[in-house]
């Protein structure tokens, strides 16, 4: 049956109390139909008791509103307070009379329906202030909230509630948030730090220590959202050097794990280069990169065998001396050949080994004196208190050459020139050995062709006696000392 709103004007028509009018239901038809709510509320249905049409109801309250076999009174979304009813939006409800003889069950459509019922005020709380009002009828069981208003650095939720025939408050309930620092050295996790909305630093942990680098924290800026903070790394620089000699060839700072650079093969004369070694042994070659260290190598060298040939230019043999650079070299036993004076070596034999193999040869100089031949009287017996005249010859002595007479202490008494060299020593008194020579400009004697000095001895003997000494001296009152001449 269809359940129709009829506006009268009768005293016992009901009025309606939202609308204000009077109405009344009539039964019109008997068409099934669906009896639903249609608007986005619940309803107050209020029937009248009067009778209309072929059909009578003593009062509406004969009837009960269903949803499929349960009862309005026994479930949530629907429910009647003595004659008045609250349905709920979209459900199909059915209406079963109970004044006839058995039960009768119509379908029906209730088209008197408004928002009838009381409405109270949701207020909503934001930071202890009214923020907005939402108006809920008391058949409601919730409200759509709006988006709780964005806090920065806060989560916010809105408050549980329960909405009763009352006005409530549903304060906005905010949480801080929690960020995370995620401290990563190296590829890995060291730490999770947490922080919140306004901090503006952390506590970070010491950079974990890495061979060859020094490491650092960047900067960073806490905001509302996660980070990363990774450890930045820069590898140390350490000193590379190469020593030759006491002398550094090359030297240079270089990073942690940069590859190393060999400066170009040092020359060493007399020596023969075997490579770069530090304090260890290692090689350049041994080390993948630089190490976290510095590094200094060292140029090692072996020194080269020379040998030393000695030409003697026809005056023998003399064995080659052969030994490393650098090493003393001795002066071998001057040569001899006759008819000449050996004046050295050309080029000069070196202190040491040079480095390059040598040959020297002997100088020669024609022996000036190879022809010459010294004269000189042979010794004599003389009274005591004579005197001694002493002359010396040469013969083929070229100039520059002398002819000198020296006493047993070596005492040079006359030198003359390449001729003759004559001397006189008066009234001697002892035995006395004269040496007669030929020297040169250096005062150096000089020898003959056969390599013999040229000199010679002359001893004079001189009487000594007591009747010899009184001899002479009766002879010295009367000057009549002797005069005695040795010569060749």
């Amino acid at each position: 049956m269809l359940l129709k709103h009829v506006h009268t004007d009768k005293n016992d028509d009901y009025k309606c109390d939202i609308c204000g009018l009077k109405y009344r239901f009539e039964v019109t038809e008997d068409v099934p139909v669906e009896l639903t709510v249609p608007a986005d509320d619940t309803f107050e249905l209020v029937f009248t008791p009067e009778r209309t049409g072929k059909y009578t109801a003593s009062t509406l309250s004969g009837g009960s509103f269903y949803r499929g076999d349960m009862y309005v009174n026994s479930f949530s979304d629907g429910y009647n307070r003595g004659s008045v009813y609250y349905l709920k939006e979209g459900v199909t409800y059915r209406y079963v009379l109970y004044s006839f003889q058995k039960e009768h069950t119509e379908t029906a459509t209730i088209t008197h329906a408004h928002s009838g019922e009381r409405t109270y005020t949701a207020t909503l709380i934001v930071d202890g202030e009214v923020w907005d009002t939402i108006e809920f009828s008391e058949t409601q069981e919730s409200i759509k909230l709006p988006d709780v208003p964005e806090k920065e650095g806060y989560t916010g939720t809105w408050s549980d509630y329960t909405l009763e025939m009352k006005d409530i408050e549903i304060e906005a309930v905010y949480k801080q948030n929690i960020y995370h620092a995620t401290v990563i050295a190296d590829g890995e996790i060291i730490e999770v730090i947490d922080f919140v909305h306004g901090q503006k630093s952390i506590a970070l942990p010491d950079v974990p220590e890495k061979e060859g680098y020094t490491g650092r924290w960047p900067d960073y800026t806490l905001g509302d959202k996660d980070i990363t903070i990774e450890a930045v790394y820069k590898p140390n620089k350490y000193t590379l050097t190469y020593m030759n000699g006491g002398s550094a060839v090359y030297s240079a700072e270089t990073a942690f794990g940069d590859s190393l650079t060999v400066p170009r093969t040092p020359q060493n004369d007399g020596y023969r280069f075997d490579g770069w070694e530090d304090e260890y042994g290692n090689k350049p070659g041994d080390y993948a990169s630089m190490p976290a260290r510095d590094l200094t190598f060292t140029a090692k060298w072996t020194a080269l065998e020379f040998t030393i040939t000695f030409d003697t230019d026809g005056a023998g043999e003399i064995a080659p001396f052969t030994a490393a650079f650098g090493t003393p070299v001795p002066e071998p036993v001057a040569p001899a050949k006759q008819g000449y004076v050996f004046k050295g070596w050309s080029p000069e034999i070196p202190a040491t080994m040079p480095a390059q193999d040598l040959t020297v040869t002997a100088k020669w100089e024609k022996d000036a004196t190879f022809d010459t031949v010294l004269k000189a009287g042979g010794g004599q017996t003389v009274d005591y208190r004579a005197t001694v005249t002493i002359t010396a010859k040469a013969e083929n002595l070229p100039n520059g050459y002398f002819v000198v007479i020296c006493d047993s202490a070596g005492h040079e008494l006359a030198k003359g020139d390449n001729k003759k060299a004559t001397c006189t020593v008066e009234q001697m008194k002892q035995s006395e050995t004269f040496t007669v020579k030929i020297v040169d400009g250096n005062n150096i004697t000089q020898k003959d062709g056969s390599g013999a000095e040229l000199s010679k001895k002359i001893e004079v003997k001189v009487k000594t006696g007591f009747f010899d000494k009184l001899i002479a001296f009766f002879k010295g009152l009367f000057k009549i000392l002797p005069q005695v001449t040795i010569e060749p």
